[in-house]
């Protein structure tokens, strides 16, 4: 079982880099990176209100959150976790079909390890405060030289638009506070999928918002695809959910985030390798950049994760 919920991370990840390159393409398509945000999130969130009315769990969850942030006991803006996973979907329709998904990753995941130094040290919700570490450090600094080698040898190959790396960055960073809200709620709600759901929700209004707002300023939608397949990212999006929500009881949260952020790089390379984007080729140092982002997560993770590993057999035997 324990082999089962690795491999399950792993593609989860993997899931996450497929999900990218559709949004990324759906944005190609439509010419309109807020569309194809707006597609996405509905669709998961249209996933996740058809599992929520199903499970009793969860409908209970859903009243126990309305009534935790009518009470205070949850605060209203915890909800800004759909905000970001707003802007992280955006960020996807708008910069993959320029950067790739291998950039668009790294860019993200580099943004997680500096960002999530911080969560770490002050703590929040439900993770408490912890040291900054020498390694952890040290994988913050690699995690930098792998942007930085991103930005330099990419400048050469996409140019002006380089900037649109900043995206992704942001989005990365701002996902150790969203993992901790959504933690949070699903303490209090004790519900896996109540934290999901408000997130869709209120990512999905946002999202409208800014569509409202865009095709009011005369930008539209080239054309709507007729292969199914680019409509399926919000799918993606609600399935991890699911998985990750069992798998974390089988592995901890720091060999899945490994093991995801694992699958995520190995899979974003074979897709730009496979199905590239329009304009996008892989080089040698997209090898070397995405390693680098690998080493720092390892690096940043490893003491943490030899303290967490099982004691031998030995040590828990009682006579």
């Amino acid at each position: 079982m324990r082999i089962l919920a690795m491999l399950a991370a792993f593609v989860g990840g993997a899931s996450m880099a497929v999900q990218g390159r559709i949004n990324g393409e759906l944005g190609v398509r439509f010419e309109n990176g807020y569309a194809a945000a707006l597609v996405s999130f509905g669709g998961g969130l249209i996933v996740l209100i058809a599992i929520a009315a199903t499970i009793p769990r969860s409908r209970r969850g859903f009243g126990r959150l309305v009534t935790a942030l009518r009470t205070g006991d949850i605060p209203w803006w915890h909800l800004v976790a759909g905000v970001i996973g707003g802007w992280f979907v955006i960020a996807q329709g708008l910069t993959i079909g320029v950067l790739g998904v291998a950039a668009f990753t790294i860019g993200t995941v580099a943004g997680q390890t500096i960002s999530a130094l911080v969560v770490d040290r002050i703590g929040f919700g439900v993770l408490p405060a912890r040291r900054v570490t020498l390694n952890r450090l040290a994988g913050a600094a690699i995690a930098i030289v792998a942007v930085s080698l991103t930005v330099v040898v990419g400048s050469t190959r996409i140019g002006g638009e380089m900037w649109l790396l900043l995206l992704p960055f942001i989005g990365g960073s701002l996902q150790p506070l969203q993992q901790a809200i959504l933690g949070s709620m699903q303490r209090k709600t004790q519900d896996v999928v109540t934290p999901s759901l408000a997130n869709f929700a209120l990512g999905t209004a946002v999202i409208a918002l800014v569509c409202v707002v865009v095709f009011a300023g005369g930008t539209g939608i080239r054309e709507l695809p007729t292969e199914w397949w680019l409509y399926s990212g919000g799918l993606i999006g609600a399935v991890f959910i699911a998985v990750a929500a069992v798998v974390v009881q089988k592995l901890g949260t720091l060999l899945m985030s490994l093991l995801l952020i694992s699958g995520q790089v190995i899979a974003a390379l074979v897709l730009d390798l496979v199905l590239p984007a329009e304009g996008q080729e892989v080089t040698a140092w997209s090898f070397v950049s995405a390693g680098l982002t690998l080493v720092a997560v390892i690096v940043s993770s490893w003491r943490r994760f030899r303290r967490s590993a099982p004691a031998p057999a030995e040590a828990t035997t009682r006579v």
